[in-house]
């Protein structure tokens, strides 16, 4: 069957322009619509099956999440769930479109609306195979968030990582924190590439060396290829042991989520150690994770919502035939000062393999 891709091709219009003009055949007001009309019908276009299946579900965009970036618990879970529906929604309802979340497993079978084709749109999240994109995204309307891919030329929005790391770092610093350390279990994941990237970038910008015995990084291992949700608090007890055994340890420390601070806190709690008054820790979440427990976490906050509600401005744009030239959109992140860090009141140092505490001078 024809697809929209190959219309929009040879009647030399956009994807969008075809999308609207087949979800409404029957009203044609411009030469362009009349000869996408005549151009889907000399392609074998089945106008039968698109009005009865729009009869049922029109006017939607649907939210693409890869099981190789997400896992599928982690995307229905409330911190990662809310920031979509919240976002996309509050900017769709508005003009008549539904939200449809949709997961794509690690087999990257595409779920029934992008078979269907009854479908408006897309934003999609997570690793994107070149097969599947060129296949089933690439026709459709379509905005791309946090993963960005320099191999698809489409449009992007997704957080400003480097500026996330860089607003921990200043902060740390202002404190008057000179060993800032890092820690994530999650070292091949993008985004805490970047953050890793621009926390070293940071460090140097404010004239301080950066030392990896600072930093905890790792790996946790994924199963069947899908790095499973933390349903849990980890033990970094080992990690954080190894790290702070240092003769020279960190005196603050900059995380990546508000699970691997809490991992944190636990493992410096067990070695005798509180936050912050020994240690600093300063974590990155959304507005949905900013609190736990009445515990106010000092917090860069991502704004995922924000980006989740921009990527939807930027698709209906595109689908209303608006001009949009590639573009990608950062969102700059906000910080929240709470009760996890504090100035370096004490320097921990190393002693016969037994941590303990000076008093700075």
């Amino acid at each position: 069957m024809a697809n929209i891709s190959l219309i929009a091709d040879k009647a030399g219009v956009s994807m969008a322009t075809v999308s609207r003009t087949l979800r409404n055949p029957g009203s044609l007001k411009t030469p362009n619509q009349r000869r996408i009309i005549e151009v889907a019908k000399n392609l074998g276009y089945d106008f039968e099956f698109r009005e009865t299946d729009s009869a049922k579900l029109t006017r939607q965009i649907v939210f693409l999440s890869f099981s190789n970036t997400l896992s599928p618990d982690t995307l229905h879970s409330y911190d990662t769930y809310m920031p979509i529906v919240k976002g996309i929604s509050g900017v769709i309802d508005k003009v008549g479109y539904n939200l449809l979340v949709a997961n794509v497993d690690i087999d990257n079978t595409p779920p029934p609306c992008l078979l269907r084709e009854n479908i408006d749109g897309i934003i999609f999240h997570g690793r994107v195979p070149e097969e599947f994109y060129n296949k089933y995204i690439r026709k459709f309307p379509h905005v791309g968030i946090q993963h960005y891919n320099p191999r698809y030329e489409c449009n992007w929005v997704k957080n400003d990582n480097e500026n996330i790391a860089f607003q921990a770092v200043r902060h740390l610093y202002e404190l008057g924190h000179r060993r800032i350390g890092f820690v994530t279990d999650y070292i091949e994941g993008l985004q805490h590439i970047e953050r890793y990237q621009g926390y070293k970038k940071a460090l140097e910008l404010f004239g301080i060396q950066p030392d990896i015995s600072w930093s905890a990084l790792w790996q946790r291992q994924r199963k069947n290829g899908i790095l499973p949700m933390e349903n849990t608090i980890p033990d970094y007890t080992q990690r954080i042991t190894e790290l702070m055994n240092y003769a020279t340890p960190p005196t603050a420390l900059i995380c990546c989520d508000t699970v691997k601070s809490q991992a944190t806190m636990n493992a410096l709690h067990y070695l005798g150690l509180s936050v912050p008054a020994d240690v600093s820790i300063i974590t990155t979440c959304n507005d949905f994770a900013i609190q736990q427990d009445d515990f106010i976490w000092t917090a860069v906050n991502d704004r995922f919502h924000d980006v989740c509600a921009q990527a939807a401005r930027l698709l209906l744009d595109i689908i209303d035939g608006k001009m949009v030239d590639n573009v990608t959109i950062l969102v700059r992140p906000k910080l929240h000062e709470g009760a996890t860090t504090a100035k370096p009141g004490e320097q921990l140092i190393k002693d016969a393999g037994k941590t303990r505490k000076n008093k700075i001078k």
